[in-house]
């Protein structure tokens, strides 16, 4: 409760070991119930609850120890333990409002000594990644960046990048309807800086504007130039009568859309200058 009472989740887990989800659970779910309510008093909100079968590979037949398996008896323990904690949070009012799902897993994983790197022969890791993606689904934004960040897969951080990277286009677009030429440009300047800045952050990088001089210095003196004659040019079009403006807000949509590719290349996939260069020239799009 002192944990609650000085900030508020934007999520909660609950927690249950696969062999006991139907052992004296009641107590632990009024517990937490009565949490939920008194969270909802202090902060006035609700936050999205997960439930968890945690350490699915103890579960009978318990030799089988790596998941997933073909093995059906294993396959359907895990199941009913799941129906069984998603139907006890379904049974709480407090709680079944904001119940999003039960996910099972196994976590278990014996990293080396050396390098302390994961060791393959010990690592029974199941349906985390699973687990990671619901997690940044329900998460506001803004949690769900600094998640993206700590989770450290590549996946959701490309994610979560590519979510700001269309925000930050959307608003490009808007600001380049302005009809006078080169009033905009520094805040559409701003905007894409700070689009590479929290596109760096994401990939685990400070938040400071050091890593975004480090990405356009990637680029090389040649690419950047080219990028402020193509900003320049598109200010210019706004002149043409009609469909000046228009114009403009295409290409500052699309210019945004390339630098913030060419950034996540960067900075979350860790792709080198040359590969940068040709995502930028290509309008921002990668195959992958």
């Amino acid at each position: 409760m002192e944990a609650v009472r000085d900030k508020c989740p934007d999520i909660v887990l609950f927690l249950c070991k696969a062999t006991e989800v139907d052992a004296a659970i009641n107590e632990s779910l009024d517990i937490f119930e009565n949490l939920i309510s008194k969270l909802e008093g202090i902060h006035e909100y609700n936050p999205p609850i997960v439930g968890i079968v945690t350490q699915c590979a103890q579960i009978e037949p318990a030799d089988i120890n790596k998941l997933p398996t073909d093995d059906e008896e294993k396959n359907r323990n895990i199941n009913h333990a799941v129906e069984v904690l998603t139907r006890h949070l379904q049974s709480r009012r407090a709680l079944n409002n904001n119940f999003v799902k039960v996910i099972p897993v196994a976590a278990f994983v014996r990293f080396r000594e050396k390098d302390g790197t994961p060791d393959k022969n010990r690592d029974l890791r199941w349906n985390i990644d699973r687990l990671t993606e619901l997690l940044v689904d329900e998460l506001p934004k803004g949690p769900d960046i600094a998640f993206a960040r700590l989770a450290r897969v590549r996946k959701f951080q490309r994610k979560i990048a590519g979510n700001i990277v269309n925000i930050c286009s959307t608003a490009c677009s808007g600001v380049a309807t302005s009809p006078i030429p080169m009033s905009d440009l520094p805040i559409l300047a701003g905007i894409q800086l700070s689009m590479v800045v929290v596109i760096g952050y994401i990939s685990g990088r400070e938040l400071s504007f050091q890593a975004a001089g480090e990405f356009l210095a990637a680029f090389g003196i040649n690419v950047g130039s080219g990028f402020v004659l193509r900003e320049v040019v598109r200010s210019l079009v706004k002149l043409l009568p009609g469909f000046g403006s228009v114009v403009s807000a295409g290409i500052a949509f699309a210019g945004t859309q390339a630098l913030g590719q060419a950034a996540i290349a960067y900075f979350v996939d860790g792709n080198r200058p040359r590969k940068l260069k040709e995502i930028l020239g290509n309008g921002g799009v990668e195959s992958r």
